[in-house]
């Protein structure tokens, strides 16, 4: 059994209030004293920074070829071939269509029906376009229907990991439903309730939703890499490995000291911003997530990525 080490991302919060301790300009309240990232501060709005702080993810991943390898789900529409992407993709690599694995081939081998033809377990293909700031992934033959839609029959909060809905009619077994902009994967469907959740799932966020809202089961998944998701609320992961982040610091407060019309002071920021991006090219170490850790179980004296306990080895990562 493998003992893994978690590894949480920063929040966006805490760059928030870090950098209005530089500012300075921050915003406190209650006793003892809690800061206050998503209100404004007497001089800079909240937004402002978050801003300035999704224009730095956004350069840096350039700058340093960060992406992120992600999920994604979308409903299926019968006889609708096209599914376009947002802005963030840049590549897809798997796809599945309602349970089943596509397979990757090039649109001109495939013919195009007018009426759809898939049922069951029938081989599905996909392909993908490349049009300026959005892909689209193609399908052939079209789904042949539409996935189900239903509603919340009461509130639900984002620590709920069962959740009740109006009717789980013609939901899939498992797999990925969407309640407003937040994605969810379930493992199990039990009467109208949707069981052992993950919820913000494929870098959405699990927030409280209201009764009446609707659910959407999404047939289509696809596995492939997206550049990082922007920030604008404190509880928002910056995506981006965690040498970045003192870099990521350094371009907003060259945005701020703009803002003050200190270009010099804005200069000197930005090139520490610079060589910060350029010391992680250097360096690709400093984008991947740890692996394994070399460790000897109490009293033993094994080591490597194995540990051997008389039957058949214990993994250590």
């Amino acid at each position: 059994m493998a003992l893994t080490i978690p590894q949480g991302l920063e929040v966006a919060g805490t760059l928030v209030n870090s950098l209005r301790d530089k500012f300075p300009d921050p915003v406190y309240t209650g006793s003892p004293a809690t800061p206050q990232p998503d209100i404004d501060g007497s001089r800079i709005r909240a937004q402002t920074i978050y801003r300035w702080l999704t224009l730095g993810i956004r350069d840096m991943g350039r700058r340093i070829g960060f992406q992120v390898q992600d999920w994604w789900a979308m409903p299926l529409a019968a006889k609708e071939n096209l599914y376009t992407l947002d802005a963030r993709w840049r590549q897809v690599w798997l796809c599945f269509v309602n349970q089943y694995r596509a397979v990757m081939v090039p649109e001109q081998r495939t013919i195009w029906p007018q009426t759809s033809a898939t049922v069951g377990s029938q081989t599905v293909t996909f392909d993908i376009h490349t049009r300026t700031g959005a892909l689209d992934i193609s399908l052939w033959p079209a789904p042949g229907g539409t996935d189900p839609v239903t509603t919340l029959p009461g509130a639900i909060q984002p620590g709920d990991t069962t959740i009740a809905l109006t009717s789980a009619a013609q939901f899939l077994s498992y797999g990925y439903a969407r309640i407003e902009q937040e994605l969810l994967a379930y493992n199990a469907v039990q009467g109208s309730s949707l069981t052992a959740i993950r919820r913000g799932v494929a870098g959405t966020t699990a927030v409280a939703h209201a009764a009446g809202v609707q659910v959407v089961s999404c047939g289509l998944w696809i596995r492939g890499v997206r550049s990082p998701n922007p920030v604008s609320v404190a509880a928002d992961p910056v995506e981006l490995p965690y040498d970045a982040l003192e870099g990521l610091e350094a371009f907003v407060m060259a945005q701020y000291k703009m803002f003050e019309q200190d270009e010099a002071a804005a200069r000197a920021h930005r090139e520490m911003y610079i060589e910060v991006c350029e010391s992680i090219k250097r360096d690709p170490k400093s984008q991947a997530v740890p692996e394994a850790a070399q460790i000897a179980p109490y009293g033993g004296s094994g080591n490597g990525l194995y540990w051997y306990d008389g039957f058949d080895g214990v993994v250590v990562r």
